[in-house]
């Protein structure tokens, strides 16, 4: 609870318990929407948006039966085939 953070005085006032437990709720959902986020970084994690995210940036196509798990595997296969990120390997992406 919000509340724990206050000095024991301030917390003891009414009106500050009173806007803290208005403020919990959001707090839950902030925090809520900040786990999901850090979900998608992962593909292990990811959902089914951040699943079609990845599958977009590797340019990877799926068939429509294909399941998430079978999905994740793809773009992990991907990832694994791509070239070490090295300075040889970037001047050659850029030339």
């Amino acid at each position: 609870m919000l509340v724990d953070y206050l000095p024991i005085f301030i917390a003891q006032i009414d009106e500050i318990n009173e806007i803290m437990n208005a403020f919990q709720t959001d707090i839950e959902f902030i925090n809520l929407k900040i786990n999901e986020i850090l979900n998608e970084l992962f593909v292990n994690d990811a959902s089914l948006y951040g699943i079609e995210r990845y599958e977009r940036i590797l340019n990877i196509l799926f068939k429509a039966n294909d399941s998430i798990e079978s999905r994740k595997k793809s773009i992990l296969l991907k990832y694994n085939n791509l070239p070490p990120f090295t300075l040889e390997n970037l001047v050659l992406i850029l030339n």
